[in-house]
């Protein structure tokens, strides 16, 4: 039954993935946080500035370690992240909030609804890609090289964006090999379930944008005007980002999409309104994706094989 669903979740996004830029409509999810993930529920985890992991539909998610940083999810709901260890010493470590620890690592955790987990490890050397049920997958063999950021799709399809010994940036793909290579820095990488890959780049005026594979921009706010954070786009299209406002200081979130009928309690985006930006440390939960979440989510995590 979890995968009868889960192809009716693929299926309608395929269809109502396929959004330009223009038509997408801008919502503030009224939150300060950076390295926002979302997954086809709507649901949003991200970190705050004071060290702690949010859920847009849980609130805050206890952690294991003391500093967590980048999390990932997927649609059941469990949640990925690298944290320093609850003692303070010793490597970095990836956790699961299902799991627990999970294995030494540093860098960019994903997971998807297989419960397959993927992750960098920069703190040793070779720099190394790995997969809990896969094993080594890639390794950087020089020590001017490492791991960007890392995603994966249920298809086991997993992208990654590094930094090579000669000091260029590649965008790298476990099927179908190098995609990309940059001159200037690449910053963090997103892939869905239709095989959407989409990644953070400086532009030619050295600003970050957001562009797909084929070179697309997948939003039209002024990248030399905003400073652009990081993003992810799930199966409908639906990308979160976090953004700079001029003259403030701090990350806030927005979101595009081209269904803000799904998003009742997020208000529009008027990115002329230095005003409308919200106090941090405010938590929304999500009106139309929390029911469905919840009926989701209480699916056991053990059946998911």
């Amino acid at each position: 039954m979890r995968a009868y669903v889960l192809l009716i979740i693929a299926m309608l996004a395929f269809v109502l993935n396929s959004v330009s830029a223009s038509a997408l409509t801008y919502l503030s999810v009224g939150v300060e946080g950076y390295n926002p993930r979302i997954n086809n529920y709507g649901e949003i985890v991200y970190t705050t500035s004071s060290g702690s992991i949010v859920s847009s539909v849980r609130g805050t998610i206890p952690s294991h370690g003391i500093h967590p940083i980048q999390p990932n999810l997927n649609d059941l709901g469990e949640i990925v992240y690298a944290d320093s260890r609850p003692s303070g010493t010793g490597p970095w470590t990836i956790y699961s909030t299902e799991r627990g620890e999970i294995a030494y690592g540093d860098t960019s955790p994903a997971i998807n609804n297989h419960g397959e987990i993927a992750w960098a490890w920069g703190q040793a050397y070779p720099r190394t890609l790995y997969s809990n049920e896969r094993g080594i997958l890639m390794q950087l063999l020089s020590y001017d090289a490492d791991f960007i950021s890392v995603d994966m799709n249920d298809g086991g399809e997993i992208v990654c964006a590094y930094r090579d010994y000669d000091f260029s940036y590649k965008l790298f793909s476990s099927v179908a090999g190098q995609l990309l290579e940059f001159d200037h820095n690449l910053g963090n990488v997103s892939i869905n379930n239709n095989g959407d890959i989409a990644y953070r780049y400086l532009n030619n005026n050295f600003r970050w944008d957001y562009a797909s594979l084929e070179g697309e921009r997948l939003i039209d706010l002024d990248a030399d005007v905003f400073q652009l954070g990081q993003f992810d786009r799930n199966d409908y299209g639906d990308i979160v980002f976090n953004i700079d406002y001029p003259g403030l200081n701090g990350y806030y979130l927005v979101l595009a999409t081209d269904r803000p009928e799904y998003y009742p309690n997020y208000s529009p985006f008027d990115p002329d309104d230095i005003n409308h930006v919200p106090l941090p440390g405010a938590v929304l939960l999500l009106g139309a994706g929390l029911g469905r979440f919840a009926l989701y989510s209480r699916r056991r995590l053990a059946d998911r094989n």
